[in-house]
């Protein structure tokens, strides 16, 4: 009786779950691509239940009877839910999900979808850059935004990069931009330190009222970036866990340096024919036995001293949330080793970011970014210390040890250490044992968190009030140690008290309190409003100690607190505010017409009373044509968005000021052995903020639901008030101060547009082009002393540049070449009234009008392949109109000045007899400064190619996502530039320079390489 009652029950309920059942039909079409095949029909609320549409876009799905909707689905496209009340059949048309049109865009303290956007801004998602083997994320800007200039300043391991937004905008104080991380404001060192990976998109304001938010650090444009934060649309948690591997080798160089017959030949006719060289080594030459020897101990230098790269990196992140909670975290590491021996670089890097819904009207929210760096240092320095520059001037018949005989495995060992005893070269001394004897090491330390309250004023709708406290901790720890006995050590240290070490100190602490109060508002139905008010406070502390000592027991005890003697001990304190105000409007009549003004204040404590506070305001306008009734149903069809922008804005610059600029200092001295003061700096009360005024005009487009579309955006800038070192009104005083002495101006073109020629959703495939180019033209306006002459403009002498009013900022200033005399083999020059002489004097230098080491043009092109799960992309990266002083070609080009340093091949090539034609003249043992070693930088590069594969995984229930790839780097580049024409610091003592690519001086190599890697979803 129990079992039948059980089965009567079980029928009971199987029917009235039928009977509480019903058959929903319909189809699914896609907006201008026929039928949807394969898109998704779930209930809305319960997406257990659901179906697929079939290849006539036709669907069939049993619901329960109580279901209000259906959501439908589709790849690029937007979800939609449809009721399904009081009704049994439906048709469903799917728009385009464009992410040209939804996408919101962070760009400033609040968040706007990009088609009510009216000022100048560039989103870089996260698709973009994710994975791509570089230490630091400024290299993931490079060809992403128009207008944008990216510049790895060397090949070192976890090496920097410049970033020029819209051109140079200052003569002497930096150019680099504002980076902002999560809504604070951090330090160039801070944005690299980041993990690539967390990073979920990087918004680029260029233009001034984009940037007018930001106001006194703004003028050179804000790159922002925003960290995953996780979703509370994920129900379960996504974890990620990516590895990737990979190896990097040196760039190759477009020339061949002499190997030891072509140097033993080239010093031998070099020393017969014009005297110039070493007249016993010549003499040794012409023995065979000796010669045969050298070429047995020969060795290529780069081989010695550099080596295939390795690194890999690991990557474990987890994202999601509940209803009322979102949550990310992640742990990664990087390791590199450099192509140079001892070079290496690693980083460790933590984040937790959370918030939590803790009532209807408070949500708390954090930032947790915690990273370490580690890197073994190389001197890259112009000397003998440079490694860089030991692999080209050492000759290919000095080995890296001494020999007991010309067998090149017959080394000589130290009998105390048991160790191979190094060659000092032609040099006096041995890069070789420098590398090991002198070891540099840097480690910083980084925390950058927030913790903030979002609180909805209740009584009014839309009313929200934000507080903020930010906080960003960096400490960094050089340690150098030229170990006891080591051949430097020989050179500039104490036989007394053998070995030095210096260990130097910083600790920077910067923390901002910020305060926000937004209003969303829509009158009339149409009218949109959003205003935003707030106020900003950042303190900054910076504290540095450096001591030295000397007498070290043995190269194990390297610590201070083991020398004999400790010297040379200095510590700084700096420190520094800002107070500041801003308001901005946003107003948009049904998206069609848009309007939005922005006014900050900021006072900045490097100022005095007078010029402390900065005013910036901003205005922009924008036009949504293809919202507009008059295109007419045809046009709309095809017009996806036809915006016009209009902009005006004033941002400014506070970067290359102190804290203490405005004061009068002194300084220790000595006078007649008694301890003096001196006036160190003159008191700069009047300084005041650089300024830049730029207006700018853009057009957004895109056509036939986005398959082509692109933007053109004219920008003109104006900057005021640059800082720049000046010389002080009075004939006592020899020394400069910075002041406000000049103008210059920008102005550019930008146009980006990007293709699917193939879309193809049938057979999963789309083919993408895509490409950019930007014209940038600089111009300085005016300077100290201006007088207005055209003849005699004013002009500062930067060597080998000028600034000169009616010139681009650091053009070149150099003597002219005049090439070879065929007759006497002379080389000639011009003189500065344009006449060609034989006599070089420093007197004819003269400015080279439109060669600057800031290229004209730039962009970037490329293509994007899928096919079901495979991807296959490449991007380009070009730049044009742009120079640089080639040092290295001519100290390897040298004329027979460095004879006893290896040379290039094509230092052969001189001239020997009348008549000869060529552009070396005849050999004098010394090389003249010309523009003849001034060589265009023009460059197409392949910046990278990636092919990868997504594995099917429907049947894995615990993977989502499996995918495999494989990527190169720097794999081919086209220039006529004699080296890697990427260009960024000559070497570490022009570091700070404003404008890199100015001059090649033996820095890091460019580095090129191939990554493999692996991201698993969970």
């Amino acid at each position: 009786m129990k079992h039948f009652s059980l089965m009567l029950a079980m029928v009971l309920l199987i029917c009235s779950t039928a009977l509480a059942q019903r058959t929903v039909s319909g189809t699914v079409m896609l907006d201008g691509e026929g039928e949807a095949i394969g898109a998704n029909v779930v209930v809305d609320g319960n997406e257990a239940i659901g179906t697929v549409t079939e290849y006539d876009g036709t669907f069939t799905l049993d619901v329960p009877a109580d279901a209000k909707a259906l959501k439908f689905s589709y790849t690029g496209f937007a979800d939609q839910v449809v009721s399904i009340v009081g009704t049994d059949k439906l048709s469903v048309t799917l728009a385009p999900d464009s992410e040209i049109l939804d996408e919101v865009v962070v760009i400033g303290y609040n968040a706007i979808k990009s088609d009510k956007i009216s000022t100048g801004v560039s989103v870089v998602d996260a698709e973009e850059i994710q994975d791509v083997p570089v230490a630091n994320i400024g290299n993931l800007l490079q060809g992403k935004s128009t207008g944008v200039q990216v510049t790895s300043a060397n090949g070192k391991p976890g090496g920097d990069t410049y970033i020029r937004i819209r051109g140079v905008n200052s003569i002497s104080s930096s150019n680099e931009p504002l980076f902002v991380v999560d809504g604070m404001q951090v330090t160039s060192a801070v944005y690299n330190a980041i993990n690539p990976n967390d990073i979920e998109s990087i918004s680029i304001l260029k233009d001034a009222a984009a940037a007018t938010i930001y106001g006194a650090s703004a003028s050179n444009g804000v790159v922002l970036v925003t960290t995953k934060k996780g979703s509370t649309k994920k129900q379960k948690a996504q974890i990620t866990f990516k590895a990737q591997y990979g190896f990097k080798e040196k760039t190759r160089d477009p020339f061949d340096m002499m190997d030891v017959n072509q140097k033993m030949d080239y010093e031998t006719e070099m020393f017969e024919k014009f005297g110039i060289g070493n007249a016993t080594a010549v003499a040794n030459y012409e023995d065979p036995d000796f010669r045969d020897s050298l070429q047995r101990i020969a060795g290529d230098w780069q081989d010695i001293l550099l080596r295939t790269g390795t690194f890999q990196s690991y990557d474990l992140s987890a994202g999601g949330g509940t209803d009322k909670m979102k949550y990310f975290a992640s742990a990664g590491y990087y390791s590199e080793e450099g192509i140079a021996k001892v070079s290496s670089f690693d980083r460790m890097t933590g984040r937790i970011n959370a918030s939590y819904q803790a009532s209807d009207w408070l949500t708390l929210s954090n930032t947790l970014f915690v990273g370490r760096t580690n890197s073994n240092e190389l001197r890259d320095r112009n000397n003998v210390q440079n490694p860089f520059r030991a692999m080209y001037d050492y000759n290919p018949y000095e080995s890296e040890f001494i020999l007991n005989s010309p067998d090149a495995s017959d080394i000589v060992y130290d009998p105390d250490t048991g160790e191979p005893v190094y060659n000092l070269t032609h040099q006096g001394f041995s890069i070789s044992e420098a590398i090991q004897n002198n070891p540099e090491n840097e480690v910083e330390h980084h925390i950058l968190g927030s913790l903030a309250a979002d609180m909805k004023i209740l009584k009014v709708a839309g009313l929200n009030f934000r507080t903020e406290l930010n906080g960003n901790l960096r400490t960094y720890e050089r340690r150098y140690f030229i170990e006891p006995g080591s051949v430097l050590d020989g050179y500039v240290g104490d036989p007394e008290n053998p070995g030095i070490g210096t260990a130097t100190t910083s600790r920077r602490w910067q923390y901002t309190f910020r305060n926000l109060l937004t209003y969303n508002k829509t009158f009339a139905e149409n009218h949109n409003t959003n205003f935003l008010v707030g106020q900003e406070f950042i303190d900054f502390d910076s504290r540095l100690t450096s001591v030295s000592g000397r007498g070290f027991p043995n190269e194990d005890l390297y610590t201070l607190d083991n020398a004999a003697d400790i010297y040379n001990g200095r510590s700084t304190v700096y420190e520094e505010a800002s107070l500041s105000a801003f308001a901005k409007i946003e107003y948009d009549y049904k998206s069609k017409y848009l309007a939005s003004f922005t006014y900050r204040v900021d006072g900045f404590s490097g100022f005095g009373s007078a010029n402390r506070f900065g005013h910036f305001v901003s205005g922009s306008l924008g036009w949504n044509i293809h919202y507009e009734d008059f295109l007419g149903e045809a046009l709309k069809e095809k017009i996806s968005q036809l915006k016009i922008r209009l902009s005006v804005g004033q941002t400014g610059n506070n970067s290359g000021i102190l804290s203490y600029d405005r004061l009068g200092t002194i300084a220790s001295a000595g006078f007649a052995g008694t301890p003096s003061l001196e006036i160190d700096r003159a008191a700069r009360q009047d300084l005041r903020w650089e300024k830049a005024l730029s207006p700018s005009l853009g057009v957004d487009f895109g056509f036939f639901n986005n398959r082509v579309a692109g933007s053109i955006d004219m920008y003109y800038k104006k900057v005021t008030d640059l800082f720049s070192p000046e010389q002080f009104d009075d004939p006592d005083y020899d020394r400069s101060v910075v002041g406000n002495i000049g103008e210059m101006k920008n102005r550019g073109i930008e146009l980006e547009l990007t293709a699917d020629i193939i879309r193809n959703r049938d057979l999963d495939f789309t083919w993408t082009v895509f490409g950019s180019w930007n014209v940038n033209d600089n111009e300085v306006l005016s300077l100290p002393d201006d007088d207005g002459n055209p003849e005699t403009p004013s002009t500062i002498f930067n060597d080998p540049t000028i600034d000169r009013v009616g010139l681009e900022t650091n053009t070149f200033y150099l003597v002219r070449s005049a090439g070879v005399d065929p007759a006497t083999g002379d080389e000639l020059w011009y003189d500065a009234d344009g006449n060609i002489t034989n006599v070089w004097s420093g007197d004819d230098a003269v400015a080279l009008e439109g060669k600057t080491a800031q290229p004209k043009y730039q962009g970037n092109f490329g293509t994007g392949i899928r096919f079901k799960g495979v991807t296959l992309n490449a991007s380009f990266y070009y730049q044009l109109d742009s120079y640089v002083m080639n040092y290295m070609a001519s100290n390897m080009l040298s004329d027979g000045e460095n004879i006893a340093s290896n040379q290039r091949t094509d230092a052969n090539n001189f001239w020997r007899n009348p008549g000869d034609v060529t552009d070396i003249p005849r050999p004098t043992g010394v090389s003249y400064t010309s523009d003849r070693f001034l060589q265009r930088n023009d460059y197409l590069r392949l910046r990278d190619i990636r092919i990868g594969y997504t594995l099917p995984l429907k049947k894995v229930k615990f993977l989502s996502s499996v995918n495999v790839f494989a990527q190169a780097t720097n794999l081919f580049t086209v220039t006529t530039y004699d080296g890697d024409p990427e260009v960024g610091i000559g070497s570490d003592e022009a570091a700070g320079d404003p404008l890199p690519g100015q001059f090649a001086l033996y820095s890091y190599p460019a580095t090129r390489g191939m990554t493999f890697g692996v991201n698993v979803g969970f």
